[in-house]
């Protein structure tokens, strides 16, 4: 955008850039599809900004802009919710970036085009963001573990941005558990920049997290393993067990 010297008191003639934001409305815990929004162009008329000698100085200037941007719904969320019970005092507990599209596939795949992969990661519409850049479109500010004997490894510090690596996920994060007292329950609520929180449940306020139980090996129930899942019990001396549900 051009404003002609005579605009100005100093006859500086010049361009300036403007940054241009466009604020959407955001729930916690309801999604919405991509938003497209076109910016057209840009008029600006400034109010009375000086004068010298009892001249008034106006500044105005007019520009075509003609460019779309999307707006995503994105958020990053654990990889499973609830792990139900560990056997292991160590889990593996990868976290997602994902952007929500739930519409027909052809219109999400023209909207979200390389940004996400092919197959939605659930059948609620959510897609792993793998062009998502931490240090832009927001990260992990921290983990918060409800156990004091429990810890995630490595902190949000030390996390590799999002579109390295596994694009779209980090891989390496592990949920350890030092203490003394079986089981033991963990919970882990991810922390995340503002306009990524999202939880389907009103009472989260957008915090996403998982939950752990650690339990041994040769307890009466046994549940999820690292290897997969397993129903366990104990042998019984009496002639009839029975199992209710």
């Amino acid at each position: 955008m051009t404003i002609t010297s005579d605009k100005f008191l100093d006859s500086n003639e010049g361009n300036s850039s403007v940054k241009l934001m466009f604020n959407v409305t955001r729930k916690y815990n309801e999604p919405t599809n991509p938003i497209e929004i076109t910016f057209k162009g840009c008029d600006l008329n400034s109010s009375l900004v000086s004068k010298l000698e009892d001249k008034d100085f106006y500044s105005s200037g007019q520009s075509n802009i003609d460019v779309s941007k999307l707006l995503y719904y994105a958020t990053i969320a654990p990889d499973r919710e609830n792990y139900e019970d560990v056997f292991e005092r160590s889990i593996k507990t990868p976290i997602d970036a994902l952007i929500y599209c739930k519409y027909s596939i052809d219109w999400c795949s023209q909207k979200i085009g390389s940004n996400g992969l092919n197959n939605e990661k659930t059948m609620y519409g959510w897609y792993r963001a793998v062009e998502h850049n931490s240090e832009i479109d927001g990260k992990v500010i921290n983990f918060t573990v409800s156990n004091q004997d429990a810890n995630v490894k490595p902190n949000s510090s030390n996390l590799p941005n999002f579109n390295e690596g596994f694009r779209g996920r980090i891989d390496n994060i592990v949920t350890e558990y030092g203490g003394k007292i079986l089981p033991a329950g963990v919970i882990v609520d991810i922390n995340i920049t503002e306009w990524l929180k999202y939880h389907k449940e009103p009472s989260r306020k957008g915090i996403p997290f998982w939950k752990i139980m650690f339990t041994e090996k040769d307890a009466t129930w046994s549940g999820v393993g690292t290897t997969g899942n397993h129903l366990q019990i104990k042998t019984s001396t009496k002639p009839t067990k029975k199992i209710s549900w």
